[in-house]
């Protein structure tokens, strides 16, 4: 019979030792008449090192569909042998015969062995002719050698042992081995976490999938999902941090990647969708602090949670920068807010909150469409005060703007201080300067009358301060543009305008408040108003020019992107 040659596999090293031992105290003739007596079929131990490992029996077995074409071929195989006869041999797991014309020794090593022979067929059955035996190390200790030869950086190198391990585990319902792959494959793991940026959300995310083919476990998965996410908020939210004026404004990159990676979390981190009922602020704050090492203490349940709330925090921050790149949004993010995180409702009371006082900055450039929205606003909010301030302000600025010789847009200004905030005073005296322009004009005439006025020594006077020569006095001060002593603020304001400053002094009895005018470089007019028990409220009580030096000039507050032209002060409200 032709068969081919082969090499003798590598053995345990307590049996290479044994033999160089064995021989170094005997004669190397004897000692190789005894290994290879043809009387004999001992278990012999390989004495190439550098020899093919030989084929692992379940993956022998499977290629049976070959096993024709093997037919007196030299094979070589590994398995843990059932048990020895003296001429038979049988492996764990495997039902084809092994036979052997020469007597067999039981292995004493371990229960692995290398068995060398042939196959035959006899009728329409296999048989592995046995011609030698070897004693093969236990799986686990060559596990051990193995893993002193591996680049342990190098996660191919954790995955092929993995899978050796794994196989044998598998095949021999093996415990202790199956364990082993799962340390191997967690290596792999481990390595690959080396290798991948953690900035790179797509590899991280690719890794977490491994877990799942690796047969790792699911919590693996979970935190490398999750670490991944929050490598990607942190990178996010340091590009929207506060400025010095502590706003925080993100280019449209920015918000279209945290927007991204919103709609990621929601698809990755289950619970995300799910608002804490009720809110749990200690929560947030504890995750915030240390949202890896919190996680990784986390049961499954409270994982959730913490998906939740790295969820709603990139979520809110996305609403409130949208709202914070265009001013006009603070309502309709302040409904997202409500709709999507309750968890986070006073911030829709604050977004709103927001945009009306950006709105109220914006006054000298609105609309008349847009400030009657903004008034709306505050009736809406229950502040009808507020609503008619707003008003009067985009009024009183359309005044300050007026051309004096246009008798035009006096007249369709006072109709507007009527129709509005239903003030006839200022609507008389727009239409008062209206006459002066126009007295041929019959319209405004009859129009003052309407409103109560009568023309008496070319003065248009009302007919209850006819017979009331301090009102007489103080409405002819308003059209000469002085103040004076015992004019309330409302006509203070029609003849002076809106003050420079306002401020108030308080005493034990009451707050007064005082109304600063510019009136040079380094003089001011100072009005200081005190309660009179009027019914158009406080009067001037007070009247002085000053020196800038005199006081401590502080400016108010600047409001968020609020421009000069609409710095006026919310004390000048009638």
């Amino acid at each position: 019979m032709n068969r081919k040659k082969f090499v003798l596999p590598a053995v345990h090293l307590k049996t290479e030792r044994a033999l160089r031992d064995g021989c170094a105290t005997h004669n190397w003739w004897h000692c190789s008449i005894g290994i290879f007596s043809g009387l004999l079929l001992v278990v012999v131990p390989t004495l190439s090192a550098s020899a093919a490992d030989p084929e692992f029996i379940a993956d022998f077995m499977k290629r049976e569909a070959e096993w024709e074409k093997l037919i007196n071929v030299t094979i070589s195989v590994e398995g843990r042998y059932a048990s020895i006869s003296a001429k038979r041999l049988s492996l764990q797991k495997c039902d084809l015969t092994f036979r052997s014309i020469k007597p067999l020794v039981k292995p004493t090593d371990s229960d692995s062995v290398e068995v060398v022979g042939h196959l035959i067929k006899e009728g329409d059955r296999y048989v592995f002719v046995v011609s030698r035996i070897g004693d093969l190390p236990s799986e686990l200790f060559r596990y051990e050698r193995k893993l002193t030869k591996i680049d342990q950086r190098k996660p191919e190198d954790w995955h092929e042992l993995a899978l050796w391990l794994k196989q044998r585990g598998d095949f021999y319902k093996d415990a202790s081995l199956i364990q082993k792959s799962k340390e191997a494959f967690a290596s792999e793991l481990e390595a690959d976490l080396k290798i991948v940026n953690p900035d790179d959300l797509k590899g991280r995310l690719k890794l977490a999938d491994k877990v799942t083919r690796l047969g790792l476990a699911e919590s693996q998965r979970e935190e490398i999902i999750h670490d991944a996410y929050v490598e990607q908020w942190k990178l996010i939210s340091a590009e929207i941090e506060p400025d010095a004026d502590g706003n925080s404004k993100s280019s449209p990159r920015v918000r279209k990647r945290l927007q991204e990676l919103i709609e990621q979390m929601a698809r990755d981190l289950p619970g995300s969708n799910e608002p804490l009922t009720p809110p749990q602020p200690e929560l947030f704050k504890s995750y915030l602090a240390a949202p890896v090492k919190t996680y990784l203490k986390a049961d499954k349940q409270q994982r959730r949670k913490l998906h939740r709330v790295l969820f709603a925090e990139a979520l809110q921050t996305s609403i409130v920068q949208e709202a914070k790149f265009d001013r006009t949004r603070g309502y309709a993010s302040a409904s997202k807010i409500e709709k999507q995180l309750p968890e986070f409702i006073s911030l829709a009371e604050q977004l709103r909150i927001d945009q009306l006082a950006w709105e109220r900055s914006q006054l000298t450039t609105y609309s008349r469409r847009q400030v009657l929205e903004l008034a709306e606003r505050y009736k809406e909010r229950k502040q009808p005060e507020e609503a008619k301030t707003v008003l009067v302000e985009w009024l009183d600025n359309r005044r300050e703007k007026l051309r004096t010789d246009d008798a035009g847009e006096h007249v369709r200004l006072a109709e507007e201080y009527v129709n509005l905030v239903g003030d006839e005073a200022q609507a008389a005296e727009l239409l008062i300067a209206a006459y002066k322009l126009t007295p041929e004009v019959a319209e405004i005439s009859e129009r003052l009358t309407q409103l109560g006025l009568v023309l008496k020594n070319k003065d248009w006077i009302r007919t209850k301060d006819m017979n009331d020569p301090v009102q007489q006095r103080l409405e002819r001060a308003i059209r000469e543009g002085r103040v004076e002593v015992g004019m309330t603020r409302k006509q203070i304001h029609r003849s002076l305008g809106a003050p420079t400053l306002v401020s108030r002094v308080r005493s034990l009895r009451s707050v007064d408040e005082v109304w600063m005018y510019r009136l040079g470089a380094s003089t001011m007019l100072a009005i200081q108003f005190g309660q009179m028990g009027r019914n158009d409220g406080p009067v001037a009580r007070s009247i002085n020019e000053v020196s800038q030096a005199d006081f401590t000039f502080v400016a108010p507050p600047k409001p968020i992107e609020k421009n000069d032209a609409a710095s006026k002060s919310d004390d000048t409200k009638e």
